[in-house]
């Protein structure tokens, strides 16, 4: 079985699908949200949601909405840009450093092309395009 780390924003995206349909099932068979929180490893909160969302919306309310705020995933023109950063020395992109880190990364991302990402965003990309 493959990671949920490599997979698509897809195939997470059924997954999460999947693992709430689940949830309902369980409570419509009787079983304590409690159990069911700690059998998907999610706070209780999160199981009344899926169940209450699910109860007002039918399965069409398990699915993943549109998010507010910075992309989970970079795109290509971010990945570009970070290829080239790595390539190079920061102190020539007026760093006071002599090596990139994911923060330093976010900042330029930031600061040059304009992308707001976070650092943990970063950190991952450079996890799947294999940097340490």
């Amino acid at each position: 079985m493959g990671s949920l780390r490599n997979s698509t924003v897809r195939e997470r995206q059924e997954v999460g699908q999947a693992m709430r349909a689940h949830m309902v099932l369980l409570s419509d068979r009787g079983r304590p949200p409690s159990e069911i929180a700690d059998l998907h490893a999610v706070s209780h909160p999160t199981v009344y949601k899926w169940i209450d969302r699910f109860d007002e919306e039918g399965p069409s309310g398990l699915y993943d909405r549109e998010r507010e705020g910075r992309p989970r995933e970079l795109g290509k023109e971010a990945r570009k840009e970070i290829e080239r950063l790595l390539e190079g020395n920061p102190t020539e992109e007026g760093q006071n450093a002599t090596r990139w880190t994911a923060p330093r990364i976010a900042e330029h991302l930031e600061r040059e092309p304009g992308i707001d990402v976070h650092e943990d965003t970063v950190r991952s990309a450079l996890k799947q395009m294999q940097y340490s």
